[in-house]
């Protein structure tokens, strides 16, 4: 029977997949001397907000009532052999999935644009210490551009619409720039989630969450690489009972999971 509540059988899926040629190496395993990392999850206060805050999370309810309803009509239809109606539950399916997260994915920029003053608080705070570099990622083009307007005297930022070329101008003055020449590193994730390194910062924030742990992974690995001397940092801001608050969580587990499956060491 298959089981497709959660992750199950995972050491016998680590057997199998190793036993099939897949090796998996770890950077605490190759890069022995890099520092460890720590991760935060830290609730910024919805106070004025809340209306934002509720609009993601009956947005969220709705799309998770609608999908159920319609994964028991594609049971149905299947049970009874009803092939038209089985197909047509399916497109319902795929349909309803899409619209639903065209709807959540705009009340989410929406969120994002709402927790933008508390974000740039929270980096005025922690960029009060002279010394002190900091990388922050976002996920929306105009909330990146507003962090790094409100910092543009000492930041520097990249994205998808700015050229390669310039991005790596960015990366190289902040690598090789003093604090106080720059102090933040403002950047998409979808530009400058993988193949660049940023270990003048051991702090990172991440402004916006992404749905994805592996999209996670990669920002925080710009930070925590071979050349960082130091012990990273990196903290996830989300409004307090926010559906970024819960893709946090999500992130989360989806990362345990993925390593109870792929990683060696939990096999009994």
């Amino acid at each position: 029977v298959w089981d497709f509540n959660g992750a199950s059988n995972l050491d016998w899926l680590q057997e199998r997949l190793r036993a099939h040629g897949m090796v998996r190496r770890l950077k605490k395993d190759v890069l022995t001397e890099l520092p460890p990392m720590r991760r935060q999850v830290i609730e910024l206060p919805a106070t004025g907000v809340e209306k934002v805050v509720e609009q993601e999370n009956q947005a969220w309810k709705k799309r998770e009532k609608v999908l159920s309803e319609i994964k028991v009509r594609i049971a149905q239809t299947k049970a009874s052999k009803d092939e038209k109606g089985y197909f047509a539950a399916v497109k319902g399916l795929k349909d309803e999935a899409q619209a639903s997260f065209t709807e959540i994915f705009a009340l989410r920029h929406k969120g994002a644009l709402a927790k933008l003053p508390m974000v740039l608080d929270y980096l005025h705070s922690i960029l009060d210490n002279e010394e002190r570099k900091v990388v922050v990622f976002g996920h929306h083009q105009d909330v990146v551009e507003q962090i790094y307007q409100e910092f543009v005297a000492t930041a520097v930022l990249a994205h998808g619409g700015i050229t390669k070329e310039k991005r790596q101008e960015a990366v190289e003055w902040f690598q090789k720039s003093s604090p106080r020449q720059c102090n933040l590193f403002v950047g998409s994730i979808g530009a400058m989630g993988t193949g660049h390194t940023l270990t003048a910062s051991a702090h990172g924030v991440l402004a916006e969450l992404p749905w994805v742990p592996g999209e996670v992974s990669q920002v925080e690995a710009r930070l925590h690489r071979k050349t960082q001397e130091n012990q990273v940092l990196f903290q996830h801001l989300v409004l307090e009972g926010s559906l970024d608050a819960r893709v946090a969580k999500r992130i989360v587990e989806k990362q345990e999971i993925i390593n109870q499956a792929l990683d060696e060491g939990r096999m009994t």
